[in-house]
């Protein structure tokens, strides 16, 4: 029978994740730019002023939680990189002590 096997690539994944951190700050400076553009200003008696201050605030604020979602699947990432060499370099260390 034939075990399976597992290759993980590393560097692939960490660079991944780096670039994930750097669209979610792409994201967060786009919604900052964007923040006081979004809608028009406020006028008395406007309701169409008004419903696209309502809408803008919407947009802000999934384009932040987006931005946040993509910043903690970049984290994450990174992260299983980092355990991954770690996992697997400490498990080559075992191996290495298993007499022969």
């Amino acid at each position: 029978m034939q075990t399976a096997s597992l290759t993980v690539d590393v560097d692939a994944l960490r660079g991944i994740g780096v670039k994930a951190g750097a669209v979610a700050t792409a994201l967060r400076n786009a919604t900052t730019a964007a923040e006081s553009r979004l809608a028009v200003p406020i006028q008395f008696g406007s309701t169409a002023a008004k419903a696209t201050q309502v809408a803008a605030k919407a947009w802000l604020d999934d384009l932040r939680r987006l931005a946040g979602d993509v910043a903690t699947f970049g984290t994450g990432l990174t992260n299983a990189a980092r355990d991954y060499q770690s996992e697997d370099q400490a498990s080559a260390e075992q191996l290495s002590q298993v007499p022969r």
